[in-house]
């Protein structure tokens, strides 16, 4: 045994000898030189900058600054600025030789950071304003980048921008042949499966190469989760092959809200949230007079809009309505916007007034304008849409998601832990749209082998117990509310069904009495879609503070008993309940405030009842 030398027993725990203590005060006092040196060196960088001091002296000084620290972001832009104020005055050939020298810099520094991303940004920059750039050379730094690391994320981006601005330098199928041969490398190649799809869509021309490649890709797959369960690369490529096609965004109501007597809302229902990209998106028009549009409406499922007092004064005769929104003007989930305009044009008998009037529950009344009666409508319905999202795979057909189930559900029985296996079986069931219970099950399942993830599997729970709910509710009997009975469904009761989100708002839009008591809610930003409601129970959840109720202008009745409202800035949110009569906070943390009922009416002028008590 060497002298000095002790199994078992840690380096850092053994008593330092002089040598040792004589080469730390060594590298430490380089280290102190070294970053004085730099710190010098920055100084004068700033004062340059500052001063738009553009030479071959301030270049030479950020090459040294990049050399000791290649992430100086700062760094990079003054060289930018510097040579960019070169180019002006440089011929072709010079611009060129000193873009060659950047890319040689750069090519010397991404050996020892490959991962920078500064440093292949700079790289790109300087291909993008090179006279003559010499892609060849950048797919084989490429090629010999990606056999040192195969799973460098920031050399296969840059490999796609190669490919992209080069023109296909190297043909799609050789790329995609490519990312076959790194994929079988390393099946954990998230990288590699990614950039696959990018190259997907141009390798094959033919409709019949590709659907044979993808029955192929689908074997690579099975190959990949049977041989690493736990990896996700393979398992988040089977969804792109197994393909998606995103929900068209769909007007479901159009409806007049009396608030009060002088109050009065035009409420469009959509199904699903939408954010308004312009001002001149939607245009009401009532009697020929147009009714201003607010200039910020909220990224919701229902959109309350405000009806002047000179459009709902009262006129002899038929009220005509119009409504038009603008095509690609409204966006929805995952980018999806209106394709094609919606145009509702009707005609009522009598006033808005003499419609609004008809009771539906104590004061709050509707009149739904695209369905009145002797109405001449136009209204589009569901609206075309781009049916395949731009990154996604075509969809495939029903009987390839029900075979890739049962490969699952034969991988779940050997490998029951395999949380990847169950998430992506709940992911095919959602799309079947089939066994809500079965996918409830999985989920439970998961929650035990996850519960860092608990909230997510949660909500995607809360997804199949909703449509469960849902298919019932069209099921009742005709003399309970359903969503398809505009004019009767106005009460609605889900308590105790586990949800921790609302999936769909859109259909509780026009129901005045909701109860979602004694679930798991941990938000409640979904009840700005309820345009309609006047008493909202939300008893018995995991609410932690107050918000979306300025979307409700009849807002009469709001429990919160027993949530998790634990400070006042929890209570804020109650400033926009304009008409909040009752609300009932017992159970609450808060509620042990000083002063609460003080505070709670200075938000709610409204207010006259607090927990039972008069204020």
């Amino acid at each position: 045994m060497s002298e000095g030398f002790t199994h078992g027993v840690k380096k850092d725990s053994l008593p330092p000898t002089a040598l040792s203590q004589d080469a730390d005060k060594a590298r430490l006092a380089r280290d102190a030189a070294k970053i004085s040196e730099f710190k010098s060196l920055q100084a004068q960088m700033t004062a340059n900058r500052r001063d738009h001091v553009y030479t071959a002296e301030t270049l030479e000084l950020t090459t040294r600054i990049l050399i000791m620290s290649c992430d100086h972001y700062t760094a990079w832009n003054y060289r930018r600025e510097i040579l960019s104020s070169f180019f002006a005055t440089l011929t072709h050939d010079e611009k060129q030789a000193k873009c060659n020298c950047d890319l040689i810099l750069t090519q010397e520094l991404v050996r020892h950071s490959p991962k920078s991303y500064w440093l292949w940004n700079h790289r790109r920059w300087v291909l993008a304003v090179i006279p003559s750039p010499n892609w060849g050379r950048e797919c084989d730094l490429l090629d010999a980048m990606l056999n040192l690391d195969t799973r460098n994320f920031h050399a296969w981006d840059y490999r796609r921008y190669v490919m992209e601005a080069s023109r296909a330098i190297r043909s799609p199928l050789d790329e995609f042949n490519y990312t076959t041969k790194k994929i079988a490398q390393n099946f954990s190649n998230y990288s590699a499966w990614h950039y696959r799809t990018k190259v997907y869509p141009h390798a094959f021309g033919a409709e019949s190469d590709r659907a044979l490649q993808v029955l192929k890709d689908f074997e690579t797959v099975h190959s990949a989760i049977w041989t690493e369960p736990s990896d996700q690369s393979a398992w988040l490529y089977q969804r792109w092959l197994l393909g998606k096609v995103p929900e068209p965004i769909a007007m479901s109501g159009f409806y007049l809200l009396r608030a009060s007597q002088y109050e009065y809302h035009a409420v469009l229902v959509f199904n699903q949230p939408v954010k308004v990209l312009s001002s001149l998106a939607i245009k009401l028009v009532i009697d020929e007079k147009v009714n201003p549009i607010p200039p910020k409406l909220p990224y919701c499922c229902t959109l309350t809009i405000p009806l002047t007092q000179s459009v709902i004064s009262p006129q002899l005769g038929q009220t005509m309505v119009d409504l038009q929104i603008e095509v690609g003007q409204l966006e929805g989930k995952e980018g999806i916007r209106l394709a094609s305009s919606i145009r509702s044009f009707s005609k009522i008998p009598g006033t808005l007034q003499s419609q609004a009037l008809s009771e539906v529950d104590d004061n709050l009344n509707k009149v739904e304008l695209a369905n009145a009666t002797e109405a001449e409508s136009e209204t589009n319905g569901q609206v075309p849409t781009q049916i395949q999202l731009p990154d996604s795979s075509p969809l495939q057909p029903r009987s390839v998601w029900e075979r890739e189930y049962m490969n699952l559900k034969e991988l779940s029985d050997i490998e029951p832990t395999s949380d990847w296996c169950k998430l992506t079986m709940v992911y095919i069931l959602e799309e079947l749209d089939q066994r809500p219970d079965e996918a409830v099950a999985l989920l439970n399942e998961l929650m035990g082998l996850d519960p860092l993830r608990m909230h997510y599997f949660e909500d995607l729970r809360s997804k199949f117990i909703w449509r469960k709910l849902m298919a019932n509710m069209s099921k009742n009997s005709a003399g309970e509310a359903t969503v398809a009975d505009n004019q009767a469904a106005t009460h609605a009761a889900y308590p105790n069904q586990n949800l921790s989100i609302i999936p769909q708002p859109h259909l509780l839009a026009i129901h005045s009495i909701i109860n979602l008591s004694q679930n798991i809610l941990r938000s409640m930003s979904f009840v700005r879609a309820f345009a309609f409601v006047k008493v909202l129970g939300l008893d018995d959840n995991a609410i932690e503070r107050i918000e979306g109720l300025g979307g409700l202008p009849v807002l009469d009745s709001l429990s919160l008993k027993r949530n998790r409202i634990r400070r006042r800035e929890g209570l804020i949110g109650l400033g926009d309940a304009k008409r909040l009569y009752q609300l009932y906070l017992e159970g609450n943390e808060v509620c042990n405030s000083t002063e609460l009922f003080a505070y709670v009416k200075g938000l709610v002028p409204s207010l006259h009842v607090l927990d039972y008590e008069r204020v």
